[in-house]
């Protein structure tokens, strides 16, 4: 082996080394950002803190008082809106109308995927918490599904 051929391995054995540092210093400093982020909290502080949040967010959503309404799915209908004059923006809207036992007759916009799931005839039960729709629950012959009940939080009466 010629001398040559030694330099480029050495050459090469500390362009692997350098790369690895490189990462290192890179790493430490990613983790320096993200400890920043999280307010000066380790990663596993962090964690415990947000998984607290979620635990106390599932007990005030239990204790939400849903008011439900059985339906029946009526009418469906979609169609295109156009908002805005300077910055022009196009929208797909999605609406059910729904008649409740009572005999009433509504009309509520969904999100496309929940707009998907339902069709004429359907028998739901609506979620409202005082006056605001907070989703609903398809009822087939099966079980409960599509449970699409939404941040209801702040319009709590």
């Amino acid at each position: 082996m010629g001398i040559l051929e030694k330099i480029s391995i050495v050459i090469a054995g500390l362009a692997i080394i350098a790369f690895f540092v490189i990462m290192f210093i890179l790493a430490i400093k990613q983790e320096k950002v993200e400890k920043a982020r999280r307010g000066g909290k380790s990663l596993k502080e962090f964690l415990a803190e947000e998984e607290a949040k979620k635990i106390a967010m599932l007990e005030y959503d239990s204790e939400i008082q849903y008011t439900e309404v059985n339906a029946t799915i009526q009418d469906m209908r979609c169609g295109v809106a156009h908002y805005g004059i300077k910055s022009p923006k196009t929208v797909k809207e999605f609406y059910i109308t729904y008649l409740t036992n009572n005999g009433e007759t509504f009309e509520i916009m969904l999100d496309e995927e929940s707009y998907l799931a339902v069709s004429v005839g359907d028998q739901i039960i609506l979620y409202f918490n005082g006056d605001v729709f907070c989703g609903f629950t398809k009822q087939d012959d099966y079980s409960k599904q599509y449970d699409d009940k939404k941040d209801c939080h702040n319009h709590q009466n």
